[in-house]
C-alpha cells in the first residue's frame, strides 16, 4: 500500500503578489497629494508661529530689559527676514532667515517696537500679511498685533 505524501507550499504566487502591489500602487496616490498639502499646511504655521513668537519675545524682552525693543524687517521687506534688537543700542536678540516662497505684507510698517512697559509705540494695531507663493484654500494669514501686545492670528482665502 503506498502512502500518499502531502506537501505544504509556503509562500505566494506571481497573481497574488502583483495584486498587493498594484493596491498599494492606488492608495499611495491618493496619499501623496494629501500629504503634499500638510507639509505645505505645517510650513505656513511654522512661519506664522516664528513671527508671532518673535512679536512676543521683543515684548517680553522690553518688559524684562526696562528698554525698547523692536523687530524690525530686514532690507527690502519682512519677506527677507527679520531682527529682533534693542532700540538703542542696536543689540541683535535674534535673527530670523528669509522666507522661502512666501512674502509678508504690511501698511509701510518696518518696525515694531515695544517701550519697557511693554506697549507698542503706536496708536493703531499693527497688521502683518502672510501669503504663501502658491496660496491655495485658506492659507493666507493676517497677525494683528494690538498694542498691548496681544497677537490676534486669522486664517483667510488668498487674493
Amino acid at each position: 500500500m503506498k502512502t500518499k505524501v502531502y506537501s505544504i507550499k509556503y509562500g505566494f504566487t506571481l497573481i497574488e503578489l502583483l495584486a498587493v502591489l498594484a493596491l498599494i500602487s492606488i492608495l499611495m496616490g491618493m496619499a501623496v497629494p494629501s500629504f503634499n498639502n500638510m507639509i505645505q499646511r505645517n510650513r505656513d504655521v511654522a512661519i506664522v508661529s516664528q513671527l508671532s513668537g518673535d512679536i512676543r519675545l521683543a515684548r517680553t524682552e522690553a518688559i524684562k530689559r526696562r528698554v525698547s525693543v523692536q523687530v524690525v524687517s530686514a532690507a527690502g521687506g519682512w519677506g527677507n527676514g527679520w531682527i529682533v534688537e534693542e532700540a538703542v543700542s542696536g543689540d541683535d536678540i535674534r535673527l530670523a532667515e528669509a522666507l522661502t516662497n512666501a512674502s509678508i505684507t504690511t501698511a509701510e510698517i518696518t518696525t515694531l517696537a515695544f517701550d519697557p512697559k511693554g506697549v507698542a509705540n503706536q496708536a493703531n494695531d499693527y497688521v502683518l500679511v502672510y501669503t504663501p507663493d502658491d496660496c491655495t484654500d485658506e492659507r493666507q494669514v493676517t497677525i494683528n498685533i494690538s498694542i498691548f501686545g496681544r497677537i490676534k492670528k486669522v486664517s483667510g482665502t488668498c487674493p
